[in-house]
């Protein structure tokens, strides 16, 4: 068996980004940041429900969230520029004696604490696996594994969150994979149309606080003719 030690790393959307922003037309540039803003607080609440994981968030340098400060108490943090290779940032700061990772990818909604525990569950393999969450259209949203090498890295970063690409790659090597489905990112306007489907649905309640649901119900209120 893998050692039960895990780290998870939460890579932020950058929230000042114009190309991102402007994939959400005609969504404002106001409500747009808002929207990942309660995208951010909402996976930093389901992680921060994970207890014996260490924790990172990963800051573009551009981002500027606001942190609840009982949240932010759980995280270390990790700050980036987009010119460098944020996995190979990752794999330096990989503590030797943590056996399983869990890298959550921008934009990401739909996943549980419960989630969480079960990629963790099954990273415990005692091969080399990887366990891979993906939206209905094939997006990666976030990519579990227990081993960590400079083909991996290189693979993940090559594949742009297209699982038919990294598919292609790791079904190549001796790896184990599990894929899990139903997730969600927040990438352009059809996703926010999708997101107000997803949360008129009542199994939300195990991704999203009433909380931070209101908040998005607030946005859903402005675009009612777009939805």
């Amino acid at each position: 068996m893998r050692n039960n030690k895990a780290c998870l790393y939460y890579i932020a959307s950058e929230f000042k980004s114009k190309e991102i922003l402007n994939d959400l037309a005609p969504i404002s540039e106001v409500h747009s940041k808002l929207l990942y803003t309660n995208i951010f607080n909402n996976a930093a609440e389901q992680i921060g429900n994970v207890d014996n994981v260490k924790k990172f968030i990963c800051f573009p340098v551009n981002g500027d969230p606001v942190i609840d400060e009982d949240i932010s108490s759980q995280f270390e943090f990790i700050n980036y520029n987009f010119e460098e290779n944020i996995y190979e940032k990752l794999f330096e700061k990989q503590p030797d004696e943590y056996g399983r990772s869990l890298l959550i990818f921008p934009n990401t909604i739909g996943f549980s604490s419960q989630d969480i525990l079960r990629v963790l569950d099954l990273l415990l393999n005692d091969g080399n696996a990887l366990v891979i969450g993906k939206t209905k259209d094939n997006r990666i949203c976030f990519i579990g594994t227990n081993f960590w090498d400079s083909q991996l890295l290189n693979h993940i970063s090559a594949s742009n969150f297209e699982f038919d690409k990294l598919l292609e790659k790791i079904c190549k090597e001796n790896v184990y994979y599990y894929v899990l489905n139903g997730y969600l990112k927040i990438d352009k306007i059809n996703d926010f149309k999708d997101l107000y489907i997803l949360l008129s649905n009542r199994e939300s309640e195990d991704f999203c606080t009433e909380n931070i649901h209101e908040k998005f119900t607030n946005l859903f209120i402005e675009y009612k003719e777009l939805l």
